[in-house]
């Protein structure tokens, strides 16, 4: 372990051991301190141990029971699985720091660096997956009597009437929804509604998730700047059973390499993941999509 005395007196020599061994833990943390989308969903990380580039994520069908009669044979009914297919690839940011800045200010820059690449892999991560569940789905709902994102206007806000909405196409469908995320344009609005505001406050000591802002309906009520913005003054809100919506396969976790270039005197730091999420039950997932404006 070095000493703060010996970390700031950095040589050329010096710092491609120190930065790895700095940021190569660091790095992780600040990714797990932005995500949201990704506690929501079931993740799995069997491709993360080992080798691999694909998992395949079995869709459970549905058998029906019938009515029988007495000396007749059961008509055997066959099981039918689906199959969610995720197929991780990279995505990165990187940062480039003068030998100059290095030396002069080694710690600030490694932690500022740190918390900015961090910051940026899990937004990345976060807008993808909340992209995938505001996709086509079985279940979409417009603000006012629009038909599209597009025919949305000023005043066809979120309103509680159409979460209870969403709710019941959930539950029609046997699913269970547990969350709701919404963009804080949308948390604005409903805390201007006395029936959201009331029934939102919380009485027990469940756990509270980053994000979340209160419970409705039996949801949880979660902000995130990242869900989808398909058209101007216009997003598409989330309510989900999530752990039966989607799903993220994780290849790598949130990583780091340095490279020291010569003649340009100064160190490439490259934070990457890799990863793939997708839908796994498009019933299990209600898109609301609103007007921004009231």
């Amino acid at each position: 372990m070095k000493s703060l005395e010996e970390l700031a007196d950095t040589t050329t020599a010096l710092v491609p051991e120190i930065i790895p061994e700095i940021w190569s833990a660091e790095l992780e943390k600040a990714a797990n301190a932005k995500r949201i989308a990704r506690n929501l969903i079931r993740t799995y990380t069997t491709l993360r141990d080992g080798p691999g580039d694909i998992l395949r994520v079995p869709k459970q069908g549905k058998i029906d029971a019938v009515g029988l009669t007495e000396g007749t044979d059961i008509t055997p009914t066959a099981l039918d699985y689906g199959e969610l297919v995720l197929t991780p690839a990279e995505v990165g940011a990187a940062v480039r720091v003068t030998k100059d800045v290095v030396e002069n200010s080694i710690i600030d820059v490694l932690r500022d660096a740190t918390e900015q690449l961090g910051e940026a892999l899990a937004q990345k991560e976060d807008r993808d997956i909340l992209a995938d569940l505001a996709g086509p789905t079985g279940h979409i709902l417009y603000g006012g009597d629009a038909s599209s994102a597009a025919t949305l206007v000023q005043g066809d806000v979120l309103t509680t009437d159409m979460i209870a909405s969403g709710v019941a196409l959930i539950r029609e469908d046997n699913f269970e929804p547990d969350c709701f995320v919404i963009h804080p344009i949308q948390e604005r609005i409903l805390l201007k509604d006395a029936q959201f505001t009331d029934a939102s406050q919380y009485g027990s000591q469940e756990p509270v998730l980053k994000g979340e802002i209160g419970k409705y309906l039996g949801l949880k009520v979660i902000v995130s700047t990242n869900v989808q913005n398909p058209a101007v003054d216009v997003h598409s809100c989330v309510l989900m059973d999530a752990k039966r919506a989607g799903a993220i396969a994780v290849k790598r976790d949130a990583t780091v390499d340095t490279d020291y270039e010569v003649l340009k005197r100064s160190h490439l730091i490259v934070g990457t993941m890799k990863y793939d999420a997708g839908v796994l039950n498009d019933l299990a997932i209600c898109a609301v999509i609103v007007h921004d404006k009231e």
